[in-house]
């Protein structure tokens, strides 16, 4: 039953190994063969040994931003085998619960150390106070990790040992790289996880776990986030306690960052200071190394920017959109109209165009552009027909519809954030009150400056709002209530989308 299960749940156009096996071939296989292939899966986890049988082939994807990302190719027993064996990793997780670094839910994106930035900045300046944050990213990361150093946070946080000897012994498997249609010579690798395995996500965060908690223990203020191998930290207070919690935070985690032998980039590495006063005390802090040249005005992510409050950020945003859209008017032109085109403007140019919409919105005209793109991917769009009604009137053309995705992205991102424990209530009423009076005025969007504010108007649209100004209670079109501290971003989603 695992086998079939998680065999379905691969996608259809998923990249092959070098057996050319897709894993959805095993929906085809009788009963008794899956019997005696989970059989031998399961001798082979008791004393693993991976020959030329479980050559990984590794291919070079393309970075939004530039450069390429390795990504290795399994064949078809050991993608099988890792994604059974990511529920162990996920009950693990479970079991430690460190959902304050990780999160909780699928709304966890690199662009949340910039939401959550971005809403303390503007609590802190409402409050008369300063906030700072530092970004850390480790360079090559799952190209550095080491068996050994995994064994040992395996130990610390009780890992299962016997699966991090199988997943690691999977890792030691000849490999072959491939660009375009060459390939190269067999080679071996001493260590390193590979990124593909359905398990290397949770290892990644095995052995970061040691330096998250360090760092938290001796900043308990600081809020601390970590998206695979990018790290970040949030304060919000005085200049003396900012500068004290920052400084500590960031010399623990460097500490143990060190003792794993995993070096960090440096010209990521970047601090954000809400004063100068803050970035004088910060560099007198002892172990900061972030020279006065790596403080900066706004840090990108990979959904958006993170400002130091004077100013709101989108270039990042208004970029991606501009790409999609341009994605799109190419798709038209190689594609038919149709529901095919539609599914594919959806997975491409949409979900391009709306990635980081949750930290400073989607205004209207930006909005309407990428809904009537979404619309005429399906069809010609009637002259002065309503964009709403032309959706529904397609083929799960509301799933399609922009309107929905930015809707039930900043929604998730929301929720997310309460339920992590990450959001101060103090925070979130400030800058909640602060989007009921935007809501107010005749032109909204040019004043936002914080993502709490630009959920605000982005409810409005589907007639959902806050109920009496609170920040836990919810109220949908038809009046229904929800609490978010009692339903998770999932649930939200759905709901928005049936709205």
């Amino acid at each position: 039953d695992d086998i079939k299960l998680v065999a379905r749940r691969f996608p259809k156009d998923t990249g092959l190994g070098w057996d050319n096996f897709h894993p959805r071939l095993l929906l085809e296989v009788g009963g008794d063969m899956l019997l005696r292939l989970a059989g031998l899966l399961n001798k082979w986890e008791c004393s693993p040994y991976c020959g030329e049988m479980w050559t990984i082939i590794m291919v070079f994807l393309p970075k939004p931003d530039g450069g390429q990302r390795p990504i290795g190719l399994m064949p078809l027993l050991a993608r099988v085998w890792s994604r059974i064996r990511q529920k162990v990793c996920a009950k693990w997780e479970r079991s430690i619960d460190q959902s304050a670094f990780w999160g909780t839910s699928s709304a966890r994106g690199c662009d949340k150390a910039a939401w959550l930035h971005n809403v303390l900045v503007a609590h802190a300046k409402d409050s008369f106070e300063v906030a700072g944050s530092f970004y850390v990213d480790l360079a090559k990361y799952y190209e550095h990790i080491g068996h050994e150093e995994l064994r040992t946070a395996a130990l610390a946080w009780g890992f299962d040992l016997g699966l991090l000897k199988a997943l690691c012994c999977t890792y030691l498997a000849p490999r072959r790289a491939r660009i375009g249609s060459c390939l190269s010579q067999i080679t071996e690798a001493n260590g390193t996880v590979v990124a593909g395995c359905s398990c290397a996500t949770a290892l990644a965060k095995l052995l970061l776990l040691s330096a998250l908690r360090a760092a938290a223990l001796a900043a308990p203020i600081a809020r601390i986030l970590n998206v695979v191998d990018d790290v970040s930290a949030h304060v919000v207070g005085s200049t003396t306690m900012v500068a004290q919690q920052l400084g500590a935070a960031y010399r623990e985690f460097c500490t143990k960052v060190e003792e794993a032998h995993l070096p960090l980039s440096r010209h990521k590495t970047k601090a954000l200071a809400a004063s100068r006063a803050l970035r004088d005390a910060l560099l007198l802090q002892p172990g900061w190394d972030i020279g006065k040249d790596d403080f900066v005005d706004v840090h990108r992510d990979l959904g958006g920017g993170a400002t130091s409050g004077s100013y709101r950020r989108v270039t990042t945003t208004v970029t991606r959109e501009s790409q999609g859209m341009a994605q799109g008017r190419k798709l038209n032109r190689l594609f038919r109209p149709g529901l095919d085109r539609a599914r594919i403007f959806r997975a491409g140019p949409s979900a391009k165009a709306t990635w980081g919409s949750a930290i400073m919105g989607v205004p209207d005209g930006r909005l309407r552009t990428m809904r009537v793109g979404a619309v005429k991917a399906h069809g010609r769009l009637p002259r002065g027909a309503a964009l709403g009604l032309a959706s529904l009137a397609q083929t799960n053309g509301w799933k399609r519809d922009p309107l929905t995705i930015v809707t039930k992205t900043a929604l998730a991102a929301y929720v997310e954030m309460v339920w992590a424990s990450l959001l101060p209530e103090a925070a979130a009423r400030s800058c909640l009150s602060k989007g009921l009076a935007l809501a107010q005025t005749l032109h909204p969007w040019r004043s936002v400056k914080e993502p709490i504010s630009a959920l605000v108007l982005t409810l409005a649209r589907v007639k959902w709002g806050f109920v009496q100004g609170g920040p836990y209670m919810l109220h949908d079109a038809k009046g229904c209530q929800y609490d978010v501290r009692r339903h998770s971003p999932a649930l939200f989603g759905h709901m928005v989308s049936l709205a």
